[in-house]
């Protein structure tokens, strides 16, 4: 294994004085020292050790490590791309050696125990605990889902956070500080209080694995200690992946069905029914919902959220339909809201996602990719419209999805007769308002007391009214009647979006 130069002064300070100069040399890339010998030249990785007034001078190398023990090195010497140390007290040559030596040793048994692990188990946990001590810190690996899968101080300490996951407010506190972006591929830095904590995501395959983490609340980080960790990451990095792939069930799972089913894959009536067979009995209806992260949360893993969904509610499944959330919610949830909903559904949808579509309710699995595309046409129109709630359930909407989806080419304008088009262009204009005397009658099913009485006009007035009224307009049929109403629906929708 290679080393750095600071890792080596850290190592040799415990022992001696020594003096730096020159380059630092800060990547993992020097190798156990050598004796200074006669004619000897210069390479680069290379450590030298010897005495004073042996050492010649570099030329035209770079990137090697020269020690002088029992003085310094001479005032006119111009290291170039060496690194220099001094150790000016009369120490032992041999002493010094050995202790470059031992140290190499150590960090070479640290990376075969890796190699071990990594071989046999792929357990980051016992990684982790092996590298703590060695790192002087706590390192710390949080999966997908920001659950904390392994954790430990130098001490081996923290084993009692394994299996916990990160709060909602905690997870908030990443995002505010742009500190937890997980699109980040270089090492980051989170600010945590008086702790700066080193930060290195981990990717399989262009998908996001995890977080692992370096703090500095034991010792200040080093240039050492971060190439080391640097190192460590790689280890760590083939773990995660190595669980990952040995993690894969074949089983058959309703989620993996849900999955299918929404990207319009086939589904056998077989693998339907085995999928079904591992449910509860009592959970045999559902509905689906649709989301979007949204302000701090678009920054998380959308894992992370499928997590807390189906944490909040036993029996759910929740997964990444792009560029929604998919969530299948059973009914059977403990409290029920608005006909069935459980009750707190609109705080985790709002804590979550802000907003949600929300299909009907249903109990034939193989359309769930029907009902999934009605929470979607739900939260699309509602967003369209401008709407504030929370949950935007499809039978709340579906009227106003069907008429903007069946306009298809023409404006507005062009869907209405010529003397709908009249009365909507003279609203409000004449003695009397047609439009809205065509409107409240039609809604009162054509009842003229109801209609007198909400307009606040006498029965014989709104006869004169009417009368005007199917000289423009047809009213005479049931047909013609809903032709007109739903161009009256369509130019209230219209209105209302562009408010």
């Amino acid at each position: 294994m290679k080393l750095n130069a600071d890792i080596l002064y850290q190592s040799l300070s415990e022992y001696f004085e020594v003096i730096c100069c020159g380059k630092e040399i800060y990547s993992l890339t020097l190798e156990p020292p050598v004796f200074f010998r006669e004619g000897m030249e210069y390479r680069t990785g290379m450590i030298c050790v010897g005495r004073a007034g042996e050492l010649p001078e570099p030329q035209k190398v770079s990137g090697c490590l020269l020690i002088c023990v029992g003085g310094r090195m001479p005032a006119s010497w111009n290291p170039r791309g060496c690194r220099l140390f001094s150790i000016p007290e009369e120490a032992d040559l041999l002493l010094v050696f050995n202790v470059l030596q031992d140290t190499f040793a150590k960090y070479e048994s640290w990376r075969d125990k890796l190699r071990r692990i990594l071989d046999k188990t792929a357990d980051i946990g016992e990684m982790i605990r092996i590298t703590a001590p060695l790192l002087n810190d706590s390192i710390s690996f949080c999966n997908k889902h920001l659950e904390i899968v392994a954790q430990a101080d130098p001490d081996g300490g923290n084993s009692q956070l394994i299996g916990a996951a990160l709060s909602a407010d905690r997870v908030r506190s990443f995002s505010d500080s742009h500190a937890r972006n997980v699109a980040m591929r270089e090492p980051f830095i989170y600010h945590s209080g008086e702790n700066d904590i080193y930060c290195i995501n981990i990717y399989k395959q262009g998908s996001y694995q995890g977080l692992l983490t370096l703090s500095n609340a034991h010792s200040p980080h080093t240039r050492g200690q971060l190439e080391l960790f640097k190192f460590f990451f790689q280890y760590a990095s083939a773990a995660v992946g190595k669980q990952a792939e040995s993690g894969k069930s074949s089983l058959v799972t309703l989620k993996t069905v849900f999955r299918d089913l929404l990207s319009c894959m086939p589904v056998s009536d077989s693998r339907l029914l085995k999928a079904l067979s591992m449910v509860p009995r009592e959970r045999s209806s559902w509905v689906c919902l649709a989301a979007k992260p949204s302000g701090i949360m678009e920054s998380l893993p959308i894992e992370y959220l499928c997590e807390q969904v189906e944490t909040s509610f036993p029996g759910s499944l929740a997964l990444h339909a792009e560029p929604y959330v998919a969530m299948l919610i059973p009914m059977e949830s403990a409290g029920v809201l608005m006909g069935g909903l459980p009750e707190s559904l609109e705080q985790t949808a709002e804590k979550l996602f802000c907003h949600a579509g929300v299909s009907g309710r249903f109990t034939n699995m193989r359309k769930a990719r029907f009902y999934f595309r009605q929470a979607v046409a739900a939260l699309e129109t509602a967003d369209n419209m401008e709407r504030k709630e929370v949950l935007y359930l499809f039978t709340d909407y579906a009227l106003y999805y069907g008429l903007n989806n069946s306009v298809g080419e023409f404006p507005l304008e062009y869907m209405m007769p010529e003397g709908l088009l009249h009365l909507r262009n003279e609203e409000g204009q004449g003695e009397y308002d047609g439009w809205k005397t065509l409107k409240v009658y039609l809604d009162n099913e054509m009842n003229g007391t109801q209609t007198a009485r909400d307009l606040f006009i006498h029965r014989t007035t709104l006869q004169n009214r009417l009368r005007r009224i199917e000289q423009l307009v047809d009213l005479a049929t049931a047909e013609k009647r809903m032709y007109i109403r739903y161009c009256m629906y369509l130019q209230e929708m219209y209105e209302e979006m562009q408010k």
